[in-house]
């Protein structure tokens, strides 16, 4: 049996338009957590309540990724379907790989290697520029058989907190009052806006669940933005391994949770994808082999 998630409400160009209506519902769950908090924001700070999804209506223009951000004048959140489809790939290559890992003893068949590389070609091409989703080549949330369906709704549930994560740390930026600055800080005080945003999105994003799907979600999140260049160091944002170190401590991880797992494996695509030589060598747990990992890149 072949899955179709299609119809005609759905907005965009690309598979992951079938979660456009997803993804503002678990928006929408961690909104009623936070109701005060973000009717005040609406209030006192300007947040434009509608959020400005943005399809790649010009995606033959080559409309490559950007990732969401908030309009400094409107306080709008925007959105953009090419990011979209670039953070349900990076899930899925992520999500899968840690699977196979854990599930097999960290022996990835040579079949699911190929497909994880697949996905991660395409999704990494969209940084540069737009192009079509082979649905037939290319695992995706559209179309897909049964065999697939728990492994894609698995893929799903983590997208969508990863991107929840993102939503609520773009929120948090309004709420914080660092849209009103005028861009007249220093770089410094703009990664400590950072690190502040980070900060209260997970306490906006834990304060009514704290399931797995949420470290994993984080981790994803954070890990998808080191794709984006072949340098760790980021001049107005925390380095990603900072970012990685400050949210699992917030959340409490232990040091063998999967999150970890998700971390060392998106540094390894990004060596892979950037060339880099990383040390490795097998740690005492996966918070023990990230720290290794990113020692070697000081």
């Amino acid at each position: 049996m072949k899955f179709n998630n299609y119809n005609p409400t759905h907005d965009g160009y690309l598979p992951v338009r079938v979660l456009q209506h997803n993804i503002i519902n678990e928006f929408e769950k961690v909104v009623c957590v936070f109701t005060k908090a973000s009717a005040s924001a609406i209030a006192n700070e300007g947040l434009n309540k509608n959020i400005d999804y943005i399809v790649n209506k010009d995606a033959q223009n080559g409309y490559k990724v950007a990732p969401p951000c908030v309009y400094v004048k409107s306080k709008t959140i925007k959105i953009q379907e090419t990011f979209l489809a670039y953070l349900w790939g990076i899930s899925y290559c992520l999500y899968t790989f840690a699977n196979e890992i854990i599930s097999k003893e960290g022996n990835v068949c040579p079949e699911k290697n190929n497909e994880i590389n697949r996905v991660f070609k395409y999704s990494c091409s969209l940084i540069n520029k737009y192009s079509e989703w082979d649905k037939t080549m290319i695992p995706n949330p559209e179309e897909y058989e049964e065999e697939f369906r728990g492994d894609i709704e698995k893929v799903n549930e983590i997208f969508l907190m990863a991107f929840n994560f993102i939503l609520c740390h773009e929120f948090s930026h309004v709420e914080c009052g660092h849209c009103n600055t005028n861009g007249d800080i220093s770089d410094e005080q703009k990664k400590e806006f950072e690190i502040n945003a980070d900060k209260r999105a997970i306490e906006l994003l834990t304060s009514g669940q704290n399931t797995p799907s949420v470290s994993y979600g984080i981790s994803v999140a954070i890990i998808s933005q080191v794709f984006f260049g072949a340098k760790l160091y980021q001049k107005i944002h925390p380095d990603v391994d900072v970012r990685i170190f400050n949210a699992f401590t917030q959340l409490e991880l232990n040091d063998n949770d999967q999150s970890w797992l998700i971390a060392c494996i998106g540094m390894a695509l990004w060596s892979d994808k950037y060339s880099m030589d990383l040390f490795w060598c097998e740690g005492k747990s996966f918070k023990d082999l990230f720290e290794m990992i990113t020692r070697s890149l000081d």
